[in-house]
């Protein structure tokens, strides 16, 4: 075996490896592709890294059918360790190989496993080829919860962290877990890390194809931070407003405003609609919905979203993930239409980890003939957004949709580069060429 040099990561203790990557011994159980079959990947933040675990190490008393929801149950806590280093994990894409079983005492059985990642990597920092992951080694509930208890308050980003989000909030590298001790209740094994196929650059929206009507068509769908608000003390109902007035600093003044408002529409008005006539014989038709929690909207909001998404050129959510549960639901909403090209941005914490393939799905569903990202490219978040800086984000993207020059590199440099925004499924994208071009 090859001896690797050690470097410590300066500020957190962290150990990690530059050069050989995984042994010949450990490679031989590894049998997972480059993530050329995923969709594609740019950003001016981050950079796409392949993560494959060759030897992972789970303790479970479950049932053998129920071992592989637990190894990816055990990874999920990969989101926090890796959000402790300006990256993210993309969960829904997980792949797990179980590589073999030992019965132990007490009706436990270790579970050896081979799994691959993507991760979002910051630009700012060398890619290693390795490193060694920190995480539960069991993760049934009584074992998660005596871990909570264990680490809940000093391997945490947020002071206010529940057993339910904490292998959201989780964050190994910055407390006692970072050094390894007898009865930590924490499992080690390394993570090899290699750049992913699936980076590119140099890709723009559809510009022609978004103005090929003459009309850009965007909805935006905002979260409120507590849901039941209504003051403007609440940080969503502050996004709301702010976008609202940033259309008039964008587009001028509107010819159409429903319904009649003077200043702000705030939670009084949870729905808006502008219409502005722009230079070129071209018009921008905004409309605006403000929700207590996405993951709770009714059939009546529902039903609105989907006459607004079946003709929005652009669709944008600002607001909390929910942990998953509000991006899920966006994901499942929405009515499309053959030929319509979209932008989506969900602009949530970490929305990168809850980015399955539900709407690309949904898109080739009405275009069969095409690739599922050929009518649709979606701009995702590989850490925390802060509502304070969402409105800015929607508007920048606004901003060079009316411009039609930016590529996507330098649409989302302008986004708070503390969230680490992507774009996924521009691969295909020809501006300034004629969409659909051979």
């Amino acid at each position: 075996m090859k001896t690797l040099p050690r470097f410590a990561w300066q500020g957190l203790g962290l150990i990690i490896f530059f050069g050989a990557g995984i042994t010949t011994a450990q490679a031989q159980i590894v049998n997972f592709p480059s993530s050329t079959d995923d969709h594609s990947f740019d950003s001016a933040h981050q950079v796409a890294l392949d993560g494959i675990i060759p030897e992972g190490i789970l303790l479970s008393a479950s049932p053998d059918s129920e071992q592989e929801a637990e190894v990816k149950n055990q990874l999920k806590y990969t989101l926090g360790y890796f959000n402790n280093l300006e990256g993210g994990v993309q969960l829904p894409d997980l792949k797990v190989q179980l590589l073999g079983r030992e019965r132990l005492p007490h009706g436990l059985t270790r579970i050896r496993y081979s799994a691959q990642l993507l991760i979002s990597w910051s630009r700012a920092r060398q890619i290693p080829s390795q490193l060694q992951l920190i995480l539960p080694e069991k993760v049934d509930d009584a074992s998660i919860e005596t871990y909570f208890q264990t680490y809940g308050t000093s391997c945490v980003s947020e002071n206010d962290a529940t057993v339910a989000g904490f292998w959201y909030f989780y964050r190994p590298l910055s407390c006692s877990l970072r050094s390894p001790r007898a009865g930590d209740l924490a499992v080690r094994f390394p993570i090899s890390l290699r750049l992913s196929a699936i980076n590119t650059e140099g890709k723009a929206p559809e510009y022609g194809k978004i103005w090929e009507d003459g009309e850009l068509t965007a909805t935006f769908v905002v979260g409120k931070y507590s849901s039941g608000a209504t003051s403007t003390e609440d940080v969503g109902i502050q996004n709301y407003n702010a976008i609202y007035s940033g259309l008039f600093s964008t587009f001028g003044q509107p010819v159409a405003v429903s319904p009649a408002i003077n200043g702000l529409p705030g939670a009084q008005y949870p729905e808006m609609h502008l219409t502005f006539n722009l230079s070129q014989n071209r018009r921008a038709v905004i409309h605006l919905l403000l929700v207590d929690e996405l993951s709770s909207v009714g059939a009546e909001f529902k039903a609105k979203y989907s006459r607004l998404t079946e003709v929005s050129d652009l669709v944008i959510y600002n607001g909390h993930s929910g942990l998953g549960a509000n991006i899920a639901n966006l994901n499942r909403m929405g009515r499309f239409k053959a030929g319509k090209y979209q932008i989506f941005m969900i602009n949530g914490c970490d929305s990168l980890s809850y980015a399955d393939h539900t709407l690309f799905e949904a898109h080739q569903r009405v275009n069969p003939a095409y690739a599922p990202t050929k009518y649709l490219d979606v701009i995702i978040n590989a850490m925390p957004a802060y509502f304070n800086q969402m409105a800015h984000a929607s508007l920048q993207l606004l901003s060079a949709t009316l411009g039609s020059q930016k590529t996507y590199r330098q649409i989302l440099a302008q986004v708070d580069p503390s969230q680490k925004a992507i774009v996924i499924g521009e691969e295909d994208n020809q501006w300034p060429e004629t969409f659909g071009a051979p």
